[in-house]
């Protein structure tokens, strides 16, 4: 199977006294997952961290409030094979 994470998160930051949220739509890459490359939760956390941190360190203040909605999509992976052979020149 074929698997991405995708995150609708919430971004805060003060100002004056105000507070200013903005949405931002985070994912990871997506992964191929067979028998011997099992889904690691880990690497998926991980991965997402990292985008948070490129999100927050831009120098924009904002900081992470909360993630509002998760979505995990799956998708059957057919690798392609090849059936027939077709000269070039």
């Amino acid at each position: 199977m074929r698997a991405q994470l995708i995150s609708d998160a919430i971004f805060e930051r003060i100002v004056g006294d105000d507070i200013s949220r903005i949405q931002a739509f985070l994912n990871t890459p997506s992964r191929i997952y067979t028998e011997v490359q099992s889904f690691d939760p880990d690497d998926v956390i991980s991965h997402l961290n990292k985008r948070v941190s490129n999100f927050t360190k831009r120098g924009s203040g904002y900081s992470l409030a909360y993630v509002s909605r998760l979505y995990i999509s799956f998708v059957k992976y057919s690798p392609f094979a090849g059936g027939s052979f077709i000269p070039t020149p």
